[in-house]
């Protein structure tokens, strides 16, 4: 009698395989999908940072124009998140080079910076050191508000705009300098800081999620991280009645 089990083995083994790949398509695109609505993870130090800088830059913004949101990725990309030699050792939030004009203490170190927009050379630089992080974020905004170059950005309220700005201006050597703030803002939601104490009171609806409320209410679900900074959430659970801060 002729068999078929060939058959029916290979056409199983081409199913089995079929199916598979399927799986591996579904799974990568529920990760995607999971990746783009879910807040980067942060350790309870940077959290912490973001919620102390976050409250110095929102306050020195009503006085500076600078935008809270774009000193507060400064800080965290010129510090590592307050980690930095130059930060632990001088309070030195922003990185600002200490040049004739500097008549306070300064913190020499190595860093790095790229003048040809390509190669990176470590040079050796002497920086402005503080007493505190007050101290830092005042002489941040007065540094910009002192220099003609960064006129376009006191007052801008685009964070988009006061970044592309700033790196115009040639606050830093970087080429990818105002993406790599860009980047954090949308990342951190530290917009929710420009809100300072412009913001509207919205209740949770039954099947609510920060997601959804993004969408709907700020026109963009990816905003969520700001509905989150802004009332100091510690995780994506909301419940049908609480009252959400939202920025306007």
């Amino acid at each position: 009698m002729k068999t078929t089990t060939g058959k029916i083995g290979g056409k199983w083994a081409k199913l089995t395989a079929a199916l598979i790949v399927v799986a591996l398509f579904l799974g990568s695109f529920s990760a995607a999908a999971s990746a783009a609505q879910t807040p980067a993870s942060m350790t309870r130090a940077q959290r912490d940072f973001i919620a102390k800088v976050g409250a110095l830059v929102s306050a020195d913004m009503k006085r500076s124009g600078v935008l809270a949101s774009l000193s507060l990725a400064q800080a965290i990309l010129e510090s590592n998140w307050g980690t930095s030699t130059l930060t632990e050792k001088a309070n030195a939030l922003f990185g600002i080079k200490a040049d004739a004009r500097w008549n306070g203490k300064t913190y020499s170190i190595a860093t790095k910076e790229c003048y040809d927009g390509v190669n990176f050379v470590t040079i050796n630089a002497n920086f402005r050191a503080y007493n505190d992080w007050e101290h830092s974020v005042a002489d941040h905004s007065a540094f910009l508000a002192g220099l003609p170059r960064y006129a376009a950005v006191i007052g801008e309220r685009n964070y988009r705009k006061a970044c592309a700005a700033i790196h115009k201006a040639g606050y830093a050597t970087d080429p990818g300098y105002a993406d790599k703030l860009i980047r954090l803002i949308e990342t951190y939601g530290l917009t929710a800081y420009d809100a300072a104490d412009t913001f509207e009171t919205y209740t949770v609806a039954k099947g609510d999620s920060l997601w959804s409320i993004a969408k709907k209410k700020l026109g963009k679900g990816e905003r969520y991280a700001e509905i989150k900074a802004l009332n100091g959430l510690a995780s994506d659970k909301i419940k049908t009645g609480q009252k959400l801060k939202l920025p306007k």
